[in-house]
């Protein structure tokens, strides 16, 4: 008898600590998520992104894919910082722009990436006029990408309908999947 007694006391703890976390979840579920989906580097994210028109939780939600926010972030292919941008990537947008860039280790500075970064997603948004696009853009190349339009089987009615890059397609699902956690955290 005192067993069954045990087990049934058991089970209403268990029970009550489930409907606690439960409670907990949905009481906090922002301050939870935001662990996962944190923001940081605001104000050159805020300032960059505002400064090239861009929605500021498409550049968070790229750097969290990209580098986890972390600065010192390199890429087997060589891609360097928060927002992993490709040395001659690099190359290209200081000749346009002149924004300070000398050789790759400044790509690990937050400011100067987040700038790049945020001009260079803004130039794609100008060529592409579609945030899914300049994303996937962003991941494999813009030439890559207007090929893909190109072609009746990646396209239908001007929208991608399938990338034939596996890793440009779950990055673009991971950006878009973090950018509606972004808004429904911290939005509008």
């Amino acid at each position: 008898m005192k067993w069954g007694r045990k087990r049934v006391k058991k089970g209403r703890v268990v029970f009550l600590l489930l409907f606690f976390a439960l409670i907990t979840t949905f009481v906090f579920h922002k301050e939870i998520l935001s662990i996962y989906y944190p923001i940081k580097f605001q104000e050159y994210v805020e300032t960059f992104s505002k400064e090239y028109d861009l929605d500021k939780y498409i550049v968070y939600s790229m750097i969290k894919n990209e580098s986890d926010f972390d600065e010192k972030a390199e890429s087997n292919r060589g891609a360097k910082g928060l927002m992993q941008i490709m040395p001659s990537t690099a190359e290209w947008i200081e000749s346009v722009n002149k924004f300070g860039y000398s050789n790759e280790s400044n790509l690990y500075d937050a400011k100067l990436n987040i700038r790049m970064g945020c001009w260079y997603f803004s130039n794609l948004m100008t060529e592409f006029h579609d945030r899914e696009k300049a994303v996937a853009a962003y991941n494999a190349g813009r030439g890559n990408v207007a090929k893909w339009l190109c072609n009746d089987e990646f396209t239908r009615d001007n929208k991608l309908i399938f990338i034939p890059f596996k890793e440009t397609d779950i990055y673009l699902k991971r950006v878009l999947f973090s950018y509606k956690m972004y808004k429904y955290i911290y939005g509008y």
